[in-house]
């Protein structure tokens, strides 16, 4: 994504974005200077047996891995469970791209200017059966009251996910969506230790707009 589209979260306060509702590491002792003497002239240096991690490396010397977020609703095929604590989900405005399916998050400063451009979606933490952490944001009612079975029933499916392993599926013929569980007792979801906010910002990184000048807001207003 261009990082023109949006503002790195890095450094980005969440309460400025939401409306409300890692892992500490031991440093490992260094190798002794003996180990690591080396003559600069030795070509053992380079040999890649000297500098391959063991396959257990994560676990051995406690390094971070990676964690890629996905934005995206729940795929037909995959059953997925929904974080039950109300401190991994959060509702707020967004800014859909139709056109490329991606959502951005908009400082809430800038809302009474963007009432046409912003949809309001609840963000749910989910996971799938690979332990594969992705962010759900799912539409909310209409604040006039009209009827949306797509959005009711997909709320619905996500409040049975807190407890239950589950897929979902279009149903086109009642405009709505429907449930399956699991026919096992499958066990309970490896959540990450990671907070709403360390989920937000790396699922959102450059897609945060705080101000009306962004490229995002000037697209969909056909100024550029």
């Amino acid at each position: 994504m261009d990082a023109a589209y949006g503002e790195n979260m890095e450094d980005k306060d969440i309460s400025n974005i939401i409306q409300p509702a890692g892992i500490s590491q031991t440093p490992q002792s260094p190798p002794s200077r003996a180990i690591l003497a080396v003559a600069d002239d030795d070509d053992s240096n380079f040999d890649p047996d000297n500098i391959r991690l063991d396959q257990d490396f994560a676990s051995d010397h406690g390094i971070k891995l990676v964690l890629t977020v996905r934005v995206h609703a729940p795929e037909k095929q995959v059953f997925f469970r929904v974080h039950s604590s109300p401190e991994y989900r959060v509702t707020t405005s967004l800014i859909e791209l139709k056109d490329s399916k991606e959502t951005y998050l908009v400082d809430r400063s800038l809302l009474p200017y963007l009432q046409i451009e912003i949809t309001n979606r609840t963000i749910f933490t989910c996971i799938d059966r690979l332990n594969n952490v992705f962010l759900w944001p799912a539409k909310l009612p209409d604040p006039s009251g009209r009827k949306n079975e797509w959005t009711e029933s997909a709320l619905q499916i996500a409040e049975i996910a807190m407890t239950k392993w589950v897929r979902m599926q279009s149903n086109m013929a009642n405009k709505s969506y429907d449930v399956f569980e699991a026919a096992a007792k499958l066990p309970e979801p490896e959540w990450p230790k990671k907070t709403l906010k360390d989920l937000l910002k790396a699922a959102y990184k450059g897609r945060f707009i705080k101000d009306l000048e962004d490229p995002v807001i000037q697209k969909l207003r056909g100024a550029i």
